[in-house]
């Protein structure tokens, strides 16, 4: 302590050791206006220094400085509080819209109380998710289910977010010619999207089977080319479905019919990314009485594709214009309980598999939360087989 160097002239007497010294310094320096200097015999001499610096770096900085620290800390919780406040009083829990706007669009005092307890009462809401919890899965209907798979989702895409029908019935004529209109574009631009999809998806069928067109007759030509240097009425291989070339010793029945496969290539979706998803998404396909199953690969990011080799038997002896429908059911789960989720369903003619033959096309569906888009690749192939 440098204050042992003036103890004489410290006018308390109180500062003949450090630890008095130091009792000195604590009990007058914050207690005394101008610091530790009030306690000593004035003067201008060197310990000047020593009583300014102990006034501007105690008094003036660091009690200022704890000070405002203080003072900030407990304006932040009063505005913290307050905005609390304010979203608790004056913002619907529900839609999340305003006080002011409810009153001004009522005809009626009190128009925010009257939305909050008539057209969006939380409790209601929380009353109704204690009926979906309570009541049985099966008895569900398409708008319960539709609720009971946002909640266990932890979404409130359910919630009329930034919508009331009260707002809507005291619209203006302009506003609701706006609302109209802006319905109607979002409708067209829908439609304008799913016939561009249908017309690229069409587009890449008619390429693929050009493709396959233009491959098979090279083969003919290949095989008339075989037969006019073996002689006429004879040739030395027939060439199958599946590209392999059998010889001429065998017997081969030349009546021929179509037979139809179904195989999917990929199948995508946001819902995927998941980890629910990841590793429990299948395809159940029905046609006529018969089902089939087709278990995907593990998710890579929104894409689940499936085994190359697993193509399905549908039709044998198909034939162009065939309008019986095959059903593809998307499901998620492990195949063999009740709890497995429906994620979404295709239907899909013969005749729609049948004319992409030999190439992949594209199908979208809509979920029902009308945010997410469930796409399917499906490989059709039509190969020759003995009649």
């Amino acid at each position: 302590m440098k204050f042992l160097y003036y103890r004489d002239e410290v006018s308390t007497g109180f500062c003949d050791t450090l630890y008095d010294c130091l009792k000195h310094t604590l009990s007058y320096g914050f207690q005394n206006g101008g610091g530790i200097g009030d306690t000593f015999d004035h003067s201008t001499g060197v310990r000047l220094i020593l009583d300014l610096s102990f006034f501007v770096v105690v008094l003036v900085v660091l009690l200022n400085v704890f000070l405002g620290m203080i003072i900030d800390t407990f304006s932040s919780l009063r505005a913290d509080k307050l905005e609390r406040l304010r979203d608790t009083n004056e913002v619907c829990f529900i839609c999340n819209i305003d006080k002011q706007v409810f009153d001004r669009a009522s005809d009626e005092p009190e128009g925010f109380k009257t939305h909050i307890k008539i057209d969006h009462n939380m409790w209601n809401y929380l009353y109704f998710i204690f009926l979906l919890w309570e009541q049985d899965r099966d008895d569900d209907d398409g708008l319960e289910q539709y609720v009971r798979r946002a909640i266990d989702a932890n979404e409130i895409v359910w919630f009329p977010m930034h919508k009331a029908i009260r707002l809507n019935q005291a619209a203006t004529k302009e506003e609701s010619l706006l609302n109209s209109l802006m319905d109607k574009s979002k409708r067209a631009e829908s439609e304008v999207a799913n016939k561009l999809d249908r017309f690229q998806t069409d587009i890449n069928t008619v390429l693929e089977q050009l493709n396959q067109t233009l491959k098979g007759d090279h083969i003919m030509d290949r095989q008339d080319a075989s037969r006019a240097v073996t002689g006429k009425g004879t040739r030395q291989s027939l060439l199958m479905p599946d590209g392999s070339l059998v010889p001429a010793a065998r017997s081969v029945n030349r009546k021929m019919i179509k037979a139809l496969y179904a195989g999917i290539r990929e199948i995508s979706c946001a819902l995927f990314k998941r980890d629910k998803y990841r590793f429990a998404v299948y395809c159940n396909v029905y046609f006529e009485q018969s089902m089939f199953t087709i278990k995907g690969l593990p998710a890579e990011g929104e894409v689940v594709r499936f085994p190359e080799d697993e193509a399905i038997a549908l039709v044998e002896g198909v034939v162009p214009g065939d309008e019986r429908m095959v059903t593809f059911q998307v499901m998620c789960g492990q195949g063999s309980s009740d709890d497995d989720e429906e994620i979404g369903l295709f239907y899909l003619s013969v005749d729609d598999i049948f004319v992409a033959e030999g190439c992949y096309a594209d199908y979208f569906v809509d979920l029902d939360d009308k945010t997410s888009r469930l796409k399917m690749s499906v490989q059709s192939l039509v190969s020759l087989i003995p009649a």
